[in-house]
């Protein structure tokens, strides 16, 4: 069994993101988060930065085989992941998290998991978008929350006030916009309809599905669908 400090990482300037949720069979599973550090890289040398853990008392915090993790997929010596939320909604798993792009730019995603399959090869992540009304980027994302819009809200964004919609609240950063991770006193909240992020994972998911079977990255073949939103307050 793998060892319970590979859980979390508890150090400031890395994080850690759960969701207490159901897994395969309807069984409670902690879905866990991590950013890359030392501590967090596994006997075998695999940082894996989402794990499905057993609650089960015999094998209590572990991720017991790779069907329940997910591998980073560039070296350990690029690796830049800086989750902001966890959530569920309809049988996944959801995260918010600043990442690499490729070896140079930063971008902000969400990505989710299924929570019925045997494995979490069903992998899926789509890009998060958030400007300012005079064109600013803010490139990372600092916290989120997903929940009804609320009556006030809704009425300035045309909503139902019990529509589900992702609240998320993103820095500019030093440099260039997505060069960068170090945050400015520039921040702005931006709101998405959660009727908008699954229409965005259903594109995703279609795109994968014309990736062969043959390709060694199926698991985390993605169409990086943006989201705009339809409000931003800047700070």
């Amino acid at each position: 069994m793998e060892s319970v400090p590979n859980v979390a990482a508890g150090f400031e300037d890395v994080s850690t993101v759960w969701m207490l949720t159901q897994g395969r069979g309807g069984k409670a599973k902690l879905y866990v988060a991590v950013t890359y550090s030392p501590e967090n890289v596994d006997s075998r040398g695999h940082f894996r930065p989402i794990t499905r853990r057993s609650l089960e008392t015999a094998s209590f915090l572990a991720a017991t085989d790779d069907d329940n993790s997910i591998f980073s997929g560039f070296p350990i010596s690029v690796v830049h992941l800086k989750y902001a939320a966890a959530f569920d909604l309809g049988g996944f798993t959801y995260f918010v998290v600043s990442q690499k792009e490729d070896f140079d730019s930063l971008v902000s995603k969400i990505s989710r998991v299924c929570q019925g399959g045997p494995n979490l090869d069903a992998y899926t992540e789509i890009t998060l978008q958030c400007s300012g009304s005079d064109g600013s980027v803010y490139s990372l994302v600092q916290a989120a929350h997903f929940g009804p819009a609320g009556p006030d809200l809704a009425a300035s964004l045309g909503l139902h006030a019990d529509e589900q919609v992702l609240y998320a609240v993103f820095a500019k950063n030093q440099g260039a916009p997505g060069t960068s991770d170090v945050p400015l006193d520039h921040s702005a909240l931006c709101v998405y309809r959660m009727t908008d992020i699954l229409a965005a994972f259903r594109e995703a998911v279609r795109g994968w599905s014309l990736v062969t079977e043959d390709s060694p990255l199926l698991a985390y073949a993605t169409m990086h669908t943006a989201l705009s939103t339809r409000q931003q307050w800047q700070q």
